[in-house]
């Protein structure tokens, strides 16, 4: 995926997966197309697993959900992002 990134001039800062979700966190030059983006780190995701874990099958649902931040808060995105893989006790 970091390949994929770096193919459209941008890299991936955080990276996070459970089995319903996934989140990127990717810093990327303006003239590049969001949209793009997505599809590459898609099917650079979709072609590892299938090597890694014999996986089948689509593994994307067509809707993603994009949003631009400054570089100044990518910190609190990251951190975001890392609060997602902890296990909250009710």
């Amino acid at each position: 995926m970091r390949d994929a990134a770096r193919a459209l001039k941008s890299e991936v800062e955080d990276f996070r997966c459970k089995a319903n979700y996934v989140h990127f966190v990717v810093r990327y030059p303006v003239d590049t197309s969001v949209a793009n983006l997505a599809q590459r780190l898609r099917g650079a995701s979709t072609r590892a697993l299938r090597q890694s874990h014999s996986v089948d099958g689509h593994l994307w649902s067509k809707p993603y959900y994009a949003a631009s931040a400054s570089a100044h808060s990518t910190a609190s995105l990251s951190r975001y992002v890392e609060c997602l893989e902890q296990t909250i006790n009710n």
